[in-house]
């Protein structure tokens, strides 16, 4: 059975590019199709063939994304998918929109339906002017029909599961995204440091913005690590607080340290899933998320976290002040986080794979 595999753009690592890694694992043979590569990427999968679409070659493509919107259709239905059994896309936006034959078998792997022509209020990166608008409206239009083309929708998460069916009217299945518990598996408990930690791309939808006026005015340590657009707005807030302290990137190793010797994890941006906070459960930290999307599917109230009521620093630091009065087993964060595991997601690809191509083929002798 021959597999390819497809994704929006492999630019900077991320919760979405993590998934194309598992992917790789599991069907290390399968040519991955992109719009765009970077080299940071491209490090994380060297032994990995990789076709990129025209835009890759287009000065500025991967530091101007949103410049490439409207092309984006037009990049991933120039693909040819000749000779492959089954085709899985990864998407967010407009990986799902590939052309495949009726003889084939497209399984989307959906991180989220497109936020920006959706969920405006989450995802700000269309402009608010006429011109934007209008392509919103015309993009708005191909998502749907872009949604029709995949035999099979599977979703990172419940959240994303009920905006699937919302905004596109598919059916899908939950296969949740998976991290490494191995790599946590024998990281000591007892070691807790004094600081709280976030790890994120430093762009405005993840609102770092807010964890750190929230760290501003509680005055506690906090750790960030990242890097992105909004870095020097950031370090710009907070400037002179030195509670504060910017790590940029760090290896796996130090992540590894920074998630199982902090106090807890904040996370304030709403996430259809989110990575990284399931990594700190796996370090058996607790973690404090703002009480929407994904969260909800794997901080337990009191038991593995807290949720925050508001996304505002207001929320945060009532939330931080609550923390700071109550205990959390470790053991019992390592286990929500178990769930999440490589080997469940593995074997529920290859059984969804394997499932849904013995149905393509029987209804293609029926038909």
């Amino acid at each position: 059975m021959k597999i390819a595999i497809v994704h929006d753009w492999l630019v900077s690592l991320g919760g979405a590019e993590e998934v194309i890694l598992a992917l790789h694992k599991i069907f290390p043979d399968a040519p991955i199709f992109t719009s765009l590569l970077s080299k940071e990427c491209r490090s994380y999968l060297p032994d990995a063939s990789i076709q990129t679409s025209f835009l890759n070659k287009l000065p500025m493509a991967k530091k101007k994304r949103e410049w490439l919107l409207p092309f984006l259709p037009l990049a991933f239905e120039s693909f040819n998918f000749k000779g492959f059994d089954v085709v899985i896309s990864s998407s967010a936006i407009a990986a799902k929109s590939i052309i495949t034959q009726p003889e084939q078998l497209h399984i989307c792997y959906c991180h989220t339906p497109t936020r920006f022509l959706w969920m405006p209020a989450i995802d700000r990166r269309m402009p608010k002017n006429f011109f934007a608008m209008a392509l919103a409206t015309y993009l708005r239009v191909w998502d749907v029909f872009a949604a029709k083309r995949p035999d099979f929708f599977i979703a990172n998460s419940l959240n994303t599961q009920a905006n699937i069916w919302k905004y596109y009217r598919r059916k899908s299945e939950v296969v949740y995204p998976p991290i490494d518990f191995e790599l946590y598996k024998k990281v000591p408990l007892s070691k807790i440091g004094n600081y709280y930690l976030t790890i994120s791309r430093l762009v405005w939808q993840k609102r770092i913005d807010i964890i750190i006026r929230a760290f501003i005015k509680n005055g506690l340590p906090l750790k960030i690590v990242g890097t992105g657009r909004e870095e020097k707005k950031l370090k710009a807030l907070a400037k002179g607080y030195k509670n504060i302290e910017f790590l940029g990137f760090v290896d796996n190793d130090t992540k590894k340290e920074l998630l199982s010797h902090c106090k807890a994890f904040v996370f304030m941006s709403f996430e259809d899933f989110g990575i990284a906070p399931v990594e700190a459960l796996a370090a058996g930290r607790p973690v404090i998320a703002y009480g929407q999307g994904g969260a909800l599917e794997y901080v337990l109230p009191h038991k593995t976290g807290l949720l925050v009521e508001a996304q505002n620093e207001e929320a945060l630091n009532n939330a931080i002040h609550q923390f700071e009065h109550l205990n959390f087993d470790p053991e019992v964060c390592r286990r929500q986080a178990k769930k999440f595991d490589f080997p469940i997601f593995q074997k529920r690809i290859k059984e969804i794979v394997e499932r849904e191509i013995t149905i393509k083929r029987k209804s293609l002798l029926t038909s």
